[in-house]
């Protein structure tokens, strides 16, 4: 009897813990789905090759997409996605409409039943238009009753199933189901319904696209890109829970950080967003903020929930298809109660981009324990923190500078620059693009290599494009650490997007819930409301005869809509209308746009490609502000071709090559440029032929990217006041000609070596801005001044080095015309170039030019060689500013120039010495030695090579008889060779001369 009576005792405090206050949350996420095709399929007749004759229903994954599914099935029988011209092969999957199903955790939900006051369904992402539905079974044929319908894959959802869960009905309820409707028929439905056109900037037939992306809040590029393919995947991509309430859901915390003037002084106000177990019942308890495990702020709140959160009940069901009204149980909490407490930090240590200072990081704790919970806590071990969230956080000020450049003279336009912490910041930025098709897929440590791929080679900004979707928190936690500031965009690109009632009520949502989820980031640097979206106003016939009626329609959206929305939610951060845009001519009292040219060099940031001219010609690049996209294709290598194509297909203009070229001409302007810079590759071996056109290809590309980033970075020190360069693009969604300088492997095009170099702290760059004139610039991103007085001296270096005699070189030591502020740039030689070259009896077609910094402790002329000239330095760098680059002079910042293309320069044939210095652990390393100066050399491992990794270097010139040592340094999950021979083996050497012959 005694044991019996314990047993009672037990059962009764276990009850009682559970039905303290807590929220407690079942994943859904995981195995337990399967997928059936449904419905009719709805392709558009003789499109696309036809799906298999039947469909079975197949087990499914989530967080996931169909096409994943589907192929761990092993009913895509012509490989992967990527694989020649599946994204063809498989259009079909976008037409037909899909069911998910899984059983309910009854048990799971029964265990803690005990106290339980509101069950609540928490979708994280649907892509995209989808009924959901509770039924006895996985068809949804008995009992069936509708909970929703969503159409919008950015947005978080959530629906009360309480009335279904929690009564007396719950056992007819088995199967959560989930019915998505074709994203390509649905769009196509929704412009067929539009009293007039949207249009959008694509051509359906180059890209193999999917029409009418605008139509649907989705991932745009998902329909095609002039870089990216089509699949318009659905699925539930995303995690899906249920929440079982005995105490208010905290639902959402956000935290507005701020520092003072004097930047000694923080300030945090938190903003919790809770709704209470049960609807409209007052709720009052302590909001409680720890900051690094230390509690800060404590405060009681009372209040009463206007909540329009309806529940779900039995009469909402449906045994058919038939969808219901989007509002059925459909509510983002934005309605519920928010409460905020604010505490202050002292002197906290202040977050900086990378390359301008550290990046501490605090982690933030909000709970909120209600006063039921506070009571049973006193007799209660059970944790009462279940209804937590925890966030990081950064202390920093950021503005937007948009002052006028000219003060009070509006004549000379206004300034685009960040200021972090009051120090404006030269942006050196790349694009980013969604990095596969299917997001489901992608690793969050695929994600993370990508970003510290851009962090390796100097980038302190990342631009999150707006035809993609918004990252998942890896994403953003990774820039927090590395310090790469983010622009982020919401998801709108080059298109006009109908201003229909629902929609806009839709978008109000998602920027809602977007701002709330990532706003604690101090990464993020600003909110833009859409990519060229502004510009597109002028790119269409329909739009350019109505403008103004499309005018009013941006208006609606980007205005109406997304400004008031993203100034409620996070009013400290800086907008931006558009990018490209010349920004707002007033913003109070009504925001104002400034229409006209978008890509004006007095205002905003600018988008530049021009295709036709010299891509090196400084002399046909914008004097812009701020330049957020600029870049030029390639193809990636044959190591990343290789698995998703054959040997038949490696030519440039092959039917699966040309089937990849998704930019009109695009093969022909990388062909074109090449010849005006160097001979047309011509090996007899077809395979050599295509894998130099890469080459050579990819070097084209550093060379335009490099002139052109070398050009803003001078132009920060002119009358341009050019405050930063964001070159497109980073990454690449799938192997194809693409403007990116990391291909979809993850390995590095010679691009991405070369933006080390011009994005490196410290630049020396020369270009004729007036025929016959050099003009020198040094960019200086160090915190200390170039030139300024100091025992040591710091001079220009000049040599000049003839083509066809390796040994023949001349030297010139040349004085800093000027002192060179930290976080400057300016102008420090102007040489004139005939009479330079004259020195060393050179001319254009015979020498090049390099150039460098050089310290010295000495006094007195430094000139070398016989024929050289000099001058003694009046000028000298701080010696804690270049040992912050490198302790060896070897490593200070040099560059070439090349006074004629070289195509007609004497270039020599050698092959370089190569030897092992070291092979330990992950790394090995090379001396490279030629007895010929070779040009852009690439490094390169066979297709046989099992390794994977990457070289510290690439596409350099190596000078002769100067021994050069480049790395290679082995990824964690690649093979190690078990001897340096064995690597040596597959390595590939190949420089400008390699790729003709005559």
């Amino acid at each position: 009897m005694r044991s019996r009576c314990w047993s009672l005792l037990v059962l009764f405090v276990l009850l009682l813990s559970q039905a303290s206050g807590e929220v407690h949350e079942i994943s859904l996420d995981g195995t337990s789905w399967i997928v059936c095709p449904d419905l009719p399929l709805q392709m558009p007749p003789d499109s696309y090759p036809a799906p298999p004759s039947t469909l079975p229903c197949v087990n499914a994954s989530v967080p996931g997409q169909i096409h994943l599914d589907l192929q761990r099935a092993g009913l895509l029988t012509e490989g992967d996605f990527y694989y020649r011209f599946n994204d063809v092969t498989y259009r079909w999957i976008a037409y037909q409409q899909w069911t998910y199903a899984r059983p309910l955790p009854l048990d799971s939900l029964a265990e803690r039943m005990v106290g339980t006051q509101r069950i609540l369904l928490r979708v994280d992402g649907l892509a995209t238009v989808a009924d959901l539905w509770l039924a006895e079974d996985a068809q949804g044929t008995v009992n069936r009753v509708h909970v929703g319908t969503v159409e919008n894959m950015f947005r978080r959802y959530h629906f009360d199933l309480t009335e279904l869960l929690l009564g007396a009905t719950s056992s007819a309820y088995r199967y959560l189901g989930v019915s998505f409707a074709s994203t390509a028929v649905e769009a196509q439905l929704r412009a067929d319904a539009w009293p007039y056109p949207e249009p959008q900037a694509d051509n359906m037939t180059l890209q193999s696209g999917i029409p009418h992306r605008n139509f649907l809040r989705t991932e745009q590029c998902a329909f095609s890109w002039d870089w990216g393919p089509a699949f318009a995947p659905v699925g539930i991509w995303q995690s899906v829970s249920l929440l079982q309430l005995s105490s208010a859901y905290l639902s959402d915390v956000v935290p507005s950080v701020s520092v003072n003037s004097q930047l000694d002084q923080g300030q945090v106000t938190v903003k919790a967003f809770l709704l209470p177990a049960t609807p409209g019942s007052p709720l009052s308890g302590i909001l409680r903020c720890f900051l690094n495990q230390v509690e800060v702020s404590s405060r009681q709140v009372s209040f009463t929930a206007q909540e329009t959160l309806p529940r779900v009940s039995p009469e909402a069901s449906s045994a058919t298809a038939q969808r219901l009204p989007s509002t059925q149980g459909i509510d983002d909490l934005y309605d519920t109660i928010s409460v905020s407490s604010t505490f202050v930090v002292t002197t906290p240590q202040l977050w900086y981009p990378r390359g301008y200072g550290a990046q501490p990081l605090y982690q933030l704790r909000v709970y909120f324990e209600s006063d039921s919970e506070a009571s049973s806590s006193a007799s209660s071990s059970t944790s009462l923190l279940s209804n937590s969230l925890n966030q990081t956080i950064g202390f920093r000020s950021v503005v937007l500078d948009t002052s006028p450049v000219g003060g009070v003279i509006p004549q000379q336009g206004d300034y685009f620059r960040f200021i972090v912490n009051h120090l404006p910041v030269f942006v050196k930025g790349s694009n980013f693009v969604p990095a596969d098709s299917f997001e489901a897929r992608l690793s969050d440590s695929q994600l993370v290599a990508l970003l510290h791929s851009a962090a390796d080679v100097n980038l302190n900004m990342i631009r999150n494009w707006g035809g993609g979707i918004y990252q998942r928190e890896v994403f953003y936690q990774t820039c927090n650490e590395l310090g790469l500031m983010v622009w982020e965009e919401f998801m709108f690109a080059t298109s006009m997007v109908p201003p229909e009632a629902s929609l806009l009520q839709s978008v109000d949502r998602e920027v809602r819930h977007q701002i709330r989820r990532l706003a604690h980031h101090p990464s993020l640097v600003l909110w833009s409301a859409n990519n060229e979206n502004e510009s597109a106003l002028t790119w269409f016939p329909v739009t350019q005869e109505h403008r103004d009626a499309y005018v009013v329609d941006y208006n609606r959206l980007y205005i109406e809509t997304i400004l008031p929305a993203q100034e409620q939610e996070d009013p400290q951060r800086p907008f931006w209308p558009s990018s490209p845009s010349n920004g707002p001519y007033v913003t109070s009292p009504v925001y104002t746009m400034r229409w006209g040219d978008s890509g004006s060099r007095w205002f905003g940031d600018n988008h530049y490609y021009n295709y036709d001219a010299l891509c090196t010609d400084v002399t046909q690049m914008p004097d812009s502000r701020f330049v957020s996209e600029y870049g030029w294709q390639s193809f990636p290598s044959l190591r990343t071709w290789q698995p998703d194509s054959t040997a038949s297909d490696w030519s440039p203009y092959s039917p699966l090559m040309q089937h990849r070229q998704h930019h009109p001409q695009g093969t022909q302007q990388i062909q074109s440029m090449m010849t005006r810079m160097f001979h047309a590759p011509n090996s007899s071996d077809p395979v050599q032929q295509f894998d130099d056109f890469i080459y050579l290809g990819q070097v084209v590309q550093a060379r335009c990217l490099r002139a052109q980033s070398e050009h803003y970075r001078r132009n920060r020190g002119t009358a341009a006041h050019c405050w930063g360069a964001i070159y497109w693009q980073l990454n690449s969604i799938w192997p194809a000609p693409t403007w990116s300088s990391l291909e979809y492997s993850g390995q590095y095009k010679l691009l991405h070596h070369h933006v080390r170099h011009f994005f490196a702290p410290l630049l020396v760059a020369a270009a004729e801005y007036s025929p016959g004139l050099l003009e020198v610039s040094l960019s200086n991103d160090l915190s200390t001044a170039v030139g300024s007085s100091n025992s040591n001296r710091t001079q220009l270096l000049v040599e000049l080095w003839a083509y066809a005699e390796p040994s023949s070189r001349t030297v010139l030591r040349l004085p800093l015309e000027r002192e060179v502020p930290a976080f400057s740039s300016a102008t420090v030689a102007r040489l004139l170039l005939d009479p330079l070259l004259s020195t060393a009896n050179c001319t254009r077609q015979s020498c090049f030019v390099r150039l460098a910094l050089e310290q010295d402790g000495s006094s007195g002329s430094l000139s070398v060689s016989s024929s050289s000239s000099s001058s003694s330095s009046s000028s000298s760098l701080s010696s804690s500013s270049l040992s912050s680059l490198s302790s060896s002079s070897s490593s200070l910042p040099y560059n070439y120039f090349y006074p004629a293309a070289l195509s007609v320069a004497p270039l020599q044939r050698a092959a370089p010495a190569v030897s092992v210095s070291q092979f330990s652990g992950r790394i090995v390393s090379l001396k490279l030695l030629s007895p010929a100066h070779l040009f852009f050399v690439r490094l390169s491992l066979d297709l046989q090579a099992p390794y994977q990794g990457e070289f510290t270097d690439n596409g350099f010139v190596l000078l002769a008889q100067r021994a050069q040592e480049i790395s290679f340094q082995f990824s964690s999950s690649s093979p190690l060779p078990s001897t340096a021979d064995g690597f040596l083996t597959h390595l590939r050497i190949r420089s400008i001369v390699d790729t003709y012959t005559g």
